[in-house]
């Protein structure tokens, strides 16, 4: 019932009237529905007058802005903050994409590419920037980030650039080459230190010659010679006086680069390593006058000459080696059928070109000066008819300071040579059979294979069938005394269980033999040839018991 009091006044509704429902459009204004409340309609009205002076004054902020920027006269005008925030939030405003430039983060790294300034010559002027600015902030990272660059004839510098890392997008990703006879790309003048180069691609115009490959191959145009060529105060001759250490050449890749060697390490301290790359009908990849040269998980192909070369050749270690370990790479078809002239052939048992690994001692580089050298678990393979790989791996000079061992080689004309290993642990198994020695020796004990032993133990060959085993071949356990007494010679059979059945032969050092399971006797001394009877069975009588005595009768 209506009160008296309240007559000809509005009564609101109770709370627990719902209110009706009120639309946003697209501008931010409110559309009620009709049937809302006075009071609920007076907060919209409130509420879209605001809304009405809000874009009031971001338009004409904006108009004011667009009319500074044109050169228009005006008076500057304050912005709200609330407008400000409108503007800052807008993803398309150009405040907003102009404050994100701004205040953009930093990278971690150096882009070539934000080196890139108007009126630059070449690209080799950014990377040169990339450089300049790493070593003066200290920055470890310098990143080039497209996919393609054209360098012409000027090089970059990385002298005086210390622990960092050059790298692209990957060597098939980030692909560098040239248009101009340039003999170095990447090059030091000064010291330089813990540099790693990966994820780099550079590929030169080499064209490999498919019928009887030449050292000197053909381009499509000129190009940079050396990719990268790190020098420092090691090699005796070269007039370096600064030191270039620690230098990492990963994940790269080396493609037709066939006038100068793709990589060039020259007297550096430290290590001096490639891995992980591939170097592709080019020169060798060359090391000289090193402290530690390490090639390992590479893959040469097609080479010109060499796998790899520490110092010029295949794997050619020469001087000025203090360590070296080339391990893990795969070479295939190394060499060609002709010389730089494309006429004279190779030598077929030369040991300067078409090998995988070889140690040579040329004139000019002393032994003395090269220890440490380590060829172990590499690959050597040639698949073309006729074949062109002389050695898979040798060592030209017999240098006591190579080893080698665990290298395969596929195609080679000559023998693979390894050098002797002490194998520990369990039996061996050569499922294709065993061989040692050629017919080259000329001088000393030629070749031999030995068994060691402590004297308490048989040292033998033995020949099974199926696995059960039917002779040994040995020295036996006895103990030695001294006066060459012990470890006799032992031929013994066995059943065709693989059970010790018999002594067959016995020797000593001493001189004595037995047979059939005898005790070794000194050699019988027989009476003189018989002249009559008597005599006869005298000789006969002693011949029976030397037989007896030696195993050989009853």
């Amino acid at each position: 019932m209506e009160s008296p009091l309240m007559a000809g006044f509005f009564v609101p509704k109770t709370d627990k009237e719902p209110f009706v429902a009120i639309e946003t459009t697209p501008l931010g204004f409110q559309k009620p529905d009709g049937n809302e409340p006075f009071r609920q309609g007076n907060d919209v009205i409130s509420a879209n007058a605001q809304k009405a002076q809000d874009l009031h004054a971001e338009g004409k902020a904006r108009l004011a802005l667009l009319e500074q920027s044109a050169g228009f006269p005006g008076n500057p005008i304050e912005l709200a903050d609330d407008v400000v925030s409108l503007i800052v939030r807008d993803e398309d405003s150009d405040t907003r994409h102009e404050l994100d430039e701004l205040y953009r983060p930093e990278k971690p790294y150096i882009s070539v590419d934000d080196m890139v300034q108007p009126g630059d010559a070449t690209i080799a002027v950014a990377w040169q920037r990339a450089v300049d600015l790493a070593k003066t902030t200290g920055i470890k990272r310098i990143v080039a980030e497209s996919n393609s660059y054209v360098f012409g004839a000027t090089g970059v510098n990385f002298g005086g650039l210390h622990g960092c890392t050059i790298e692209g997008l990957g060597k098939d990703s980030t692909i560098i080459t040239g248009t101009s006879n340039l003999f170095v790309l990447f090059y030091n003048t000064s010291a330089c230190s813990k540099l790693t180069f990966k994820n780099l691609g550079f590929v030169g115009p080499g064209v490999d010659d498919a019928t009887g490959p030449r050292r000197s191959r053909t381009t499509t145009g000129p190009s940079f010679r050396t990719a990268i060529k790190i020098q420092g105060d090691l090699h005796p001759t070269a007039g370096v006086t600064y030191e270039a250490r620690d230098i990492l050449i990963e994940n790269c890749k080396f493609v037709g680069l066939v006038e100068g060697l793709p990589i060039y390490f020259s007297g550096t301290r430290g290590y001096s390593k490639l891995t992980n790359s591939l170097i592709e009908n080019c020169l060798d990849p060359g090391w000289i006058f090193y402290e530690n040269g390490i090639a390992t998980n590479n893959v040469s192909r097609r080479s010109m000459d060499n796998g790899f070369s520490l110092s010029r050749g295949g794997v050619l270690v020469r001087a000025g080696v203090r360590g070296c370990l080339i391990t893990g790479n795969t070479i295939i078809n190394p060499g060609s059928e002709f010389l730089a002239d494309g006429v004279t052939p190779v030598g077929t048992t030369t040991v300067q070109h078409n090998f995988g690994t070889n140690v040579l001692i040329g004139t000019g580089y002393p032994q003395s000066t090269t220890n440490n050298v380590r060829s172990t678990n590499n690959l050597f393979v040639d698949l073309r008819l006729p074949t062109r790989m002389i050695y898979a791996a040798n060592n030209a000079s017999n240098s006591t300071f190579y080893s080698q061992g665990s290298n395969w080689g596929v195609g080679n004309s000559q023998i693979l040579t390894e050098t002797a290993k002490t194998i520990a642990g369990s039996v061996q198994t050569f499922t294709g059979g065993l061989s040692s020695g050629s017919n080259s020796a000329t001088v000393g004990d030629g070749y031999y294979m030995q068994v060691n032993g402590p004297a308490s133990v048989f040292r033998e060959y033995r020949i099974s069938t199926a696995g059960s085993q039917r002779w040994s071949l040995g020295a036996g356990n006895a103990g030695e005394t001294g006066s060459d007494v012990g470890s006799d010679f032992y031929l013994r059979s066995y059943t065709d269980a693989g059970v010790l059945k018999s002594t067959v032969m016995r020797f000593s050092r001493d001189g004595k033999m037995a047979f059939n399971g005898a005790t070794p006797v000194a050699r019988p001394t027989l009476p003189a040839a018989a002249t009559d009877l008597a005599t006869t069975i005298a000789l006969t009588n002693a011949m029976r018991t030397a037989l007896i005595n030696v195993g050989l009768a009853a």
